[in-house]
């Protein structure tokens, strides 16, 4: 990839979405499968509300997952303007 060649718009890469793309819906999987897992964990057979979590608690971890991603996606696009602007091939 030549993110030197690659256009920035409103401070974004062009390859920012590229690269983000094999990761949508990580974030839902990713609580799917924790979710999943603690429904049919033996550790936690006595935590009634491990097993299905209140829209709360739901919401939190949702928007914290989020807010990782966010942080995530603001650093790749990051690197790669730098990238782009020291001429550097990603």
């Amino acid at each position: 990839m030549d993110t030197a060649q690659a256009e920035v718009r409103d401070g974004r890469h062009a390859l920012t979405s590229a690269l983000l793309a094999p990761f949508e819906g990580w974030n839902k999987g990713l609580l799917d499968a924790a979710l999943a897992f603690n429904a049919g964990s033996c550790a936690l057979s006595n935590f009634a509300q491990e097993h299905r979590p209140d829209d709360h608690t739901l919401r939190a971890i949702t928007l914290d997952l989020a807010a990782a991603w966010r942080e995530f996606a603001v650093e790749l696009n990051t690197r790669l303007l730098v990238a782009a602007e020291a001429g550097v091939a990603a």
